[in-house]
């Protein structure tokens, strides 16, 4: 008989080679012993049965693989009245009162529930049925992270088993979490400061195992949403198409609404915002404005779109009568991109300044002349009508003479 340490229980063992007919005749036939061995050396790990005559029954020999300084759990059915049950190590059968105890764990053998003693396993061998055994704490389910608005509520939770009663201690970065003692860890209302990490340690009176480390993030109006990326300005030629593009995190789902000048653009709802073909009307301001999933909003820098247009006359100099002496002024109207320069023209030549207007301030008969403009930009330019100007000569009435006659 030896004793050693009992590889993670409170209590020092004292091991023998198990007779199970003493056993056996207790509980009666059909039971299950279970076996744990930590830390063992070897990679081969088997339950041997056999009788007193030393005959094995290799119809219910269990054998498995085993990493060394692992733990290996494993259970075999008797459905038989044996008298011997031995270890066997990478081939070498052991009996209990060789083996080193700081492998073995813990053997169970499962039927009435009463304790063994007495040369078998000081205080610690249970002879119990069904999920009456002892059992180490294990986590079934593990707390999950975990994404929350701001003033909602959030909760962590984990599934355990293992021998009742099992008590739970909840710990975040700084350590335990004073009264957080349940399967369950709640926050509510969320504030910015839970955001952190958090994990429960499960335990029973066979130890203790920690659970995964479960993230909490808050969304708060200061980190969500974020614009990454910003529209930038546009220049396009005229008929072109311009698409602008923002990009953003935070709390999903995220939702879009983009602007022209400060006010809304039907169905413009995406991350992407396309005006087709466009002209002179829809150079403008554009923003967004990012909603997220606990309803913080976020817009955008505005970006300029200028679009790139040819020169259009929309108002002709107009023919003009005019008495000498008088002023006159022609006009011309136009559109495209700036700047727009014009060039006056009558049929001597060029006349006049850079301007939409030309005037003669004291018409003469030596203005008689067609007159005209071309208006340019950088994208092309477009000559106006012809306008005629007329000059009159003043007229002076003379009134009828009057004749005195005298008889």
């Amino acid at each position: 008989m030896g004793e050693g340490s009992n590889g993670g229980f409170d209590e020092t063992w004292v091991y023998y080679h198990i007779e199970m007919d003493l056993l056996l005749d207790s509980v009666g036939p059909q039971s299950m012993l279970q076996i744990w061995l930590d830390d063992s050396t070897a990679t081969e790990f088997a339950i041997i049965v056999s009788d007193n005559q030393i005959r094995t029954y290799p119809e219910w020999n269990f054998v498995a693989n085993y990493t060394p300084g692992e733990s290996v759990f494993m259970e075999i059915d008797l459905d038989f009245w044996s008298d011997w049950i031995d270890i066997s190590l990478d081939g070498q059968l052991t009996h209990f009162d060789t083996l080193e105890f700081d492998y073995l764990r813990g053997v169970m053998l499962l039927g009435d529930c009463r304790e063994l003693t007495d040369d078998f396993a000081v205080d610690n061998f249970r002879v119990c049925g069904g999920g009456d055994c002892l059992q180490d704490p294990r986590i079934d389910a593990q707390p999950a992270n975990r994404l929350a608005c701001e003033g909602d509520s959030a909760t962590f939770s984990v599934t355990a088993g293992g021998t009742d009663p099992i008590s739970y201690q909840w710990y975040d970065e700084s350590g335990s979490m004073p009264g957080e003692v349940y399967d369950q860890l709640i926050f509510y209302p969320v504030a910015g400061t839970d955001a952190g990490d958090y994990y429960v340690v499960v335990s029973n009176v066979l130890g203790s195992v920690t659970s995964n480390t479960a993230t909490l993030t808050v969304s708060t109006s200061a980190n969500s949403p974020l614009i990454t990326s910003h529209p930038a300005d546009l220049t396009v030629n005229n008929g072109d198409n311009a698409v602008f593009e923002v990009a953003a995190t935070g709390t999903p789902p995220l939702s879009y609404q983009w602007r022209k000048d400060g006010a809304n653009i039907d169905g413009a709802l995406g991350f992407l915002y396309t005006i087709y073909n466009c002209g002179l009307s829809d150079e403008a301001d554009y923003d967004v404005v990012v909603t997220d999933g606990c309803n913080s909003t976020r817009t955008s820098d505005a970006a300029t779109l200028t679009v790139n247009t040819t020169v259009m006359i929309t108002s002709h100099p107009q023919d003009a009568e005019v008495c000498v002496g008088n002023p006159h002024t022609f006009s011309v109207t136009a559109t495209g991109s700036p700047p727009l320069n014009y060039q006056w023209h009558d049929t001597s030549g060029p006349i006049g300044t850079n301007s939409s207007t030309y005037t003669i301030p004291s018409v003469s008969m030596a203005d008689i002349n067609s007159y005209w403009v071309v208006v340019s930009n950088a994208f092309g330019s477009a000559t106006s009508n012809h306008a005629l100007l007329t000059v009159w000569l003043n007229t002076i009435t003379v009134p009828d003479p009057v004749y005195n006659i005298t008889t």
